[in-house]
């Protein structure tokens, strides 16, 4: 498995962090896209692992602000990533968010604003890799309008990352190239609002549709039930800062309508029976 490493911007900024309270609903009418890139500093990490917490996958000494300040000061969005985990959270008006998956890969690659279905309110979007098995990069959003966040996890693009790019005013995906600073190479995809709203848009067989199985106790929605998912709700569990499952059918193992250590028992309990099948 190749996965293209990245160099981010070498500027780091250690001025003092003051969060940006931010009223949601910038008027992007013209559809006008903007672009930034990811710039890692410790601006504002101290505060934010204090007030959140810190978590085997979010540690102080290796999380960093990689948001460019003009994104942050412009619509309040701070987004800090682990460069060891690639775990990635927004945090925008005090509350957090996790922006797509990370396990197996780098977390957040690439941000644009844009207001696609022009509402009145700015969304961030951003690319996103993660794997282990197959390292995919997808896309997602993040809606100022209901403050959520949107994987489009129906594709992706295999064994490689991709990078947003502006064109003329459309937010679009290129496939990073070989070297190993991520820059555009070839268009892909492109994000459109149509009636079904915003919407995904494949355009090149070099992005693969993942089709969603209902596979047992598939927590993280990969087809596949391994050891992620058994970390994914030991994490849930008790509750930790930021896990998240994504089948919530899938944690209830007891089908008794409830989520809890139980269902972590009983799903420890299925791996190592299967892996002793095996």
């Amino acid at each position: 498995m190749k996965i293209i490493s990245l160099i981010l911007s070498a500027a780091i900024m250690f001025s003092a962090y003051q969060p940006t309270a931010v009223i949601a609903g910038t008027n992007n009418n013209d559809k006008t896209t903007e672009l930034y890139e990811l710039t890692p500093s410790k601006t504002g990490v101290d505060d934010f692992i204090a007030a959140y917490g810190e978590t085997a996958q979010m540690k102080t000494d290796d999380s960093y602000n990689v948001s460019p300040g003009k994104m942050a000061d412009k619509y309040g969005f701070n987004v800090f990533r682990s460069t060891d985990s690639g775990k990635s959270i927004l945090l925008y008006n005090d509350n957090v968010y996790q922006l797509g998956e990370y396990f197996g890969g780098v977390g957040v690659t690439s941000f644009a604003v844009s207001d696609i279905d022009c509402d009145g309110f700015s969304e961030l979007y951003f690319t996103y890799s993660w794997g282990s098995g197959m390292q995919r990069s997808q896309i997602g959003c993040f809606d100022t309008r209901n403050e959520k966040v949107t994987c489009f996890e129906s594709f992706c693009y295999p064994n490689g990352e991709m990078i947003l790019t502006d064109d003329d005013g459309v937010v679009s995906a290129c496939a990073g190239d070989e070297s190993s600073v991520l820059t555009p190479a070839e268009k892909i995809a492109e994000i459109v609002y149509d009636e079904n709203g915003i919407t995904f848009r494949k355009l090149s067989d070099k992005i693969t549709e993942i089709v969603i199985t209902e596979t047992p106790f598939d927590i993280n929605c990969d087809e596949s039930f391994n050891a992620i998912d058994v970390m994914a709700l030991q994490e849930w569990v008790p509750d930790v800062p930021f896990a998240e499952i994504k089948n919530i059918k899938a944690a209830d193992v007891n089908a008794d309508s409830n989520v809890n250590i139980l269902d972590l028992c009983l799903i420890k309990n299925e791996l190592v029976t299967q892996y002793s099948a095996d």
